[in-house]
């Protein structure tokens, strides 16, 4: 995998673009049918061009590509007003067209996501398309449980644990910039990434969806605790790992308990809480939940954004005053002495590292 294109430009997506120096191969191009279309991935995503068009012309799209990346089969949004969008647009059908195209070239077809849809798993079948996931059995996953169940490994890697108030505020970007950080200072970290792309990245896939977390929490626990085994042997010294949603706001119970088990299991030796401008209650409930769950541990730094975001790929930004307002209310208020930018986490290394 060399020359890879991607669809769609969601959010996954401009997660990859963003952190694309952190891959083993290139981006060379974006496919939507429906959003952006025209724009440089880079400048859409921060105003800065990276020469990675987005177009919806997949012949062009897909010539000298050997590997396409698909992170949805219809588009980053599935309530119905989008879902007619891609009706009215003939994403189902222009995205089968173009998954044909990528299989009579030869082009490696990746999918991030696990494919549950019956229909659309027999129209590959039937099309004879060599489609790759990172689904893993029930068997498998009970399987590698019940090895590390057998591992014996000194418990020596110091975990972070990265938190958030609520979703989209930065906890996936966070754990990028500080594995990053981590690495430019050529510590030994490991990375369990909760989004499905962490074996793009040469890390550790933690997705929780890709677990079935809704039927079997607690094995989900059992597979992460696992997972620490195998980075501890590995010879890390540092394990990073976020959290995916926000642990104080799950709408399934299963959720709920998955994630205090996790927390508790995980055992995190630094807490970073990402939180946003108006959330203050949130910020409570999870301190108490860390002093719960952690031993009474607070967290070594709270995160807030430069921006939030509104609707999908737009952002309010936040002014330079009201940063520095945030910043001060958060350590007046909460007592943390660490409070920075989401981009900044590398400032807040030396506190990690000792």
């Amino acid at each position: 995998m060399k020359n890879v294109a991607v669809y769609p430009f969601d959010k996954i997506t401009r997660g990859l673009v963003k952190f694309r120096d952190q891959l083993d191969f290139q981006i060379n191009i974006i496919i939507d049918f429906v959003f952006n279309v025209g724009e440089d991935a880079g400048e859409n995503i921060d105003g800065k061009y990276v020469g990675i068009p987005i177009r919806d012309d997949t012949t062009y799209a897909l010539e000298g590509i050997d590997t396409l990346i698909i992170n949805s089969m219809t588009g980053p949004f599935y309530n119905e007003t989008y879902m007619k969008i891609y009706r009215e647009k003939e994403v189902e059908k222009k995205c089968k067209e173009m998954i044909l195209s990528a299989s009579k070239k030869g082009i490696e077809i990746i999918c991030t996501h696990d494919i549950h849809d019956e229909a659309l798993n027999k129209w590959i079948q039937d099309n004879k398309i060599k489609l790759m996931t990172y689904t893993k059995s029930d068997d498998e996953i009970e399987e590698f449980i019940s090895e590390g169940r057998k591992m014996e490994v000194v418990d020596h890697a110091h975990r972070v644990a990265i938190y958030a108030t609520g979703p989209c505020v930065g906890k996936y970007t966070t754990q990028m910039y500080l594995m990053k950080a981590m690495k430019q200072k050529d510590l030994k970290v490991a990375a369990f990434i909760t989004e499905p792309v962490g074996l793009l990245y040469g890390q550790y896939d933690a997705d929780p969806l890709r677990h079935r977390l809704l039927k079997n929490p607690m094995r989900y626990v059992y597979y992460v605790t696992t997972l620490i085994k195998h980075a501890e042997m590995a010879g890390n010294d540092y394990i990073v790992m976020a959290d995916q949603q926000s642990i104080t706001s799950q709408y399934f119970l299963e959720e709920v308990a998955s994630n205090t088990s996790l927390l508790k299991a995980y055992n995190p030796d630094s807490i970073i809480l990402v939180a946003g401008y108006d959330d203050d209650a949130n910020i409570q409930d999870c301190l108490d939940i860390f002093r719960i769950f952690c031993d009474g541990k607070k967290p070594v730094s709270i995160l807030i954004p430069d921006r939030l975001e509104v609707t999908y790929g737009k952002y309010e930004i936040k002014t330079k005053e009201e940063i520095e307002q945030r910043k001060k209310e958060l350590k007046d208020k909460f007592k943390i002495e660490n409070v920075e930018l989401v981009r900044d986490v590398e400032k807040i290394l030396p506190v990690i590292t000792g």
